[in-house]
């Protein structure tokens, strides 16, 4: 039979006890988890680049909404010419029409494989 075999020797548990950090290893453990949080704590510079980032991002999101709540607020205070509609009506038909003829153009142009 195979009992005694080397690979059978690798399925006993270890019976050595863990090893106890040292008094001086517990000493240093606070300073060390102070260092790293002092490291990640962001400086000047880093804080003024977030708030610009920040400010980036407020216009971004901001500004198109604030748009589109004056064109809605618009629409009911505003008559627009029948002329002016269906121009654009057209454009953005047109718009709509070559962003689906360039994705079918993709598909068509490309080798089959």
């Amino acid at each position: 039979s195979h009992f005694g075999s080397s690979a059978d020797s690798s399925l006993v548990a270890s019976t050595t006890p863990p090893v106890q950090p040292s008094a001086r290893d517990m000493a240093a453990r606070p300073i060390a988890l102070l260092l790293s949080a002092l490291a990640a704590v962001p400086c000047a510079a880093e804080v003024a680049a977030a708030k610009d980032k920040d400010n980036q991002v407020y216009i971004v999101v901001l500004l198109p909404a604030c748009v589109m709540l004056v064109g809605s607020i618009a629409v009911f205070c505003v008559t627009v010419p029948a002329k002016l509609q269906a121009a654009f009506q057209n454009l953005s038909a047109g718009i709509l029409i070559s962003a689906v003829a360039g994705e079918l153009y993709l598909l068509i142009a490309t080798p089959a494989d």
